[in-house]
């Protein structure tokens, strides 16, 4: 899928040098081809944001660094990215975390399905790696076959949602207020 709006990725980032350049190969890599890549490293001290510069010269017109000085935690991190972004929607993705090919266009296709102008879109996930026991690609969470009213308290108390595979209209994390 080559047309469409512009999307945004916001690589949250933070000492994570043994897994950032998995994690953007897997952001250029996306089948959806109208993407940004905004990387907001929080003050990592590792070589994390040397890892980093090298693919923000490589890839000058589709990554975004921002650096931080010091550590200022996930959420402010988090909000720096979403400013920096130009894009109608925003999937955000941690340092460590990586993006299966076609991730963006499945999540653009179910948006032009559903007519969707605003709102937060969640998917199916899979842990990898040694310590992985769980797969969500297979059992969709019991959230999805709740009614709304314990969607919502199961969301507050519980947090169910797989946060990894959170994508947001740009609208509406500034009508939330970014994240706090």
């Amino acid at each position: 899928m080559n047309s469409g709006p512009l999307i945004s990725i916001g690589i949250i980032s933070y000492n994570n040098a043994s897994h950032i350049s998995e994690c953007i190969e897997s952001c250029l890599s996306q089948t959806y081809k109208n993407t940004e890549i905004i990387i907001a490293d929080d003050g990592s001290t590792d070589n994390s944001v040397q890892i980093i510069e090298k693919y923000a010269r490589l890839y000058s017109s589709k990554i975004t660094l921002i650096s931080s000085q010091k550590n200022c935690g996930t959420a402010i991190n988090f909000n720096k990215a979403v400013k920096a972004s130009k894009g109608e929607w925003f999937k955000p993705i941690a340092c460590d975390d990586v993006l299966l090919n076609d991730c963006i266009e499945n999540y653009m296709k179910e948006i032009f399905k559903l007519n969707l102008t605003n709102g937060i879109l969640f998917s199916k996930m899979s842990y990898i790696g040694f310590n992985s026991k769980k797969n969500i690609l297979t059992e969709i969470p019991e959230i999805f076959a709740l009614n709304s009213y314990k969607k919502i308290e199961s969301i507050l108390i519980d947090n169910t949602l797989p946060a990894p595979t959170a994508f947001f209209n740009m609208n509406t994390i500034y009508e939330l207020g970014l994240c706090n």
